[in-house]
């Protein structure tokens, strides 16, 4: 497998994360976007705004990642594996939850949310992040070293920066579903 072909299947795996959040979105109230079950807990809306946090915190660390392998001449088309340490972290993160994790500052979402503008934002922050990851096509992916948004100490290559968005997003989708299936969770009253 090509370095391109491995980042056509995060691209499918990102854009299949943002559907799925987004329908979620787009059928929920105002009420339901921002029900939590206790002042501790996230809503839907929290979740997703988190989601749309996170992507723009990235994408500039992904562009950055792919110019910095670009000008070194990183131009072989290589897949990278993500090693067997990096599946535990990946295990860990994917639902259901084994590791309650705080949020850094930055990725923290507003404390009220509107359907209109989450779906603005899912659309774009989204679309940009799946942007800035499909410029990476053509390199060794072992060389594209992404920054971390939250710390400059902790890189990682451009494979185990998408796999941990994914399981990021996929243990928030689970999230997200959680909360409808509580029982006290609004009923949809047409929206």
């Amino acid at each position: 497998m090509s370095g391109s072909e491995q980042i056509e299947g995060y691209l499918a795996d990102f854009r299949v994360l943002r559907q799925r959040l987004y329908e979620s979105i787009e059928r929920s109230s105002y009420e339901q976007l921002n029900w939590r079950p206790n002042e501790k807990s996230w809503s839907l809306g929290h979740c997703a705004a988190h989601l749309c946090r996170t992507a723009e915190q990235y994408r500039p660390a992904v562009e950055a990642a792919v110019a910095d392998a670009r000008a070194n001449g990183n131009t072989s088309d290589h897949a990278a594996g993500v090693g067997l340490l990096w599946k535990v972290v990946l295990w860990v993160m994917r639902p259901p939850s084994r590791l309650r994790l705080p949020a850094p500052e930055q990725f923290l979402p507003r404390p009220e949310q509107r359907r209109k503008e989450l779906l603005k934002d899912i659309s774009s922050s989204h679309e940009n992040l799946i942007a800035a990851f499909e410029s990476a096509k053509g390199l060794d992916l072992k060389f594209v070293r992404i920054v971390s948004p939250v710390s400059s100490s902790f890189v990682m290559t451009l494979p185990r920066c998408a796999t941990f968005l994914i399981a990021h997003a996929e243990r928030h989708l689970w999230q997200m579903q959680r909360l409808k299936e509580n029982g006290k969770f609004p009923s949809d009253r047409g929206n």
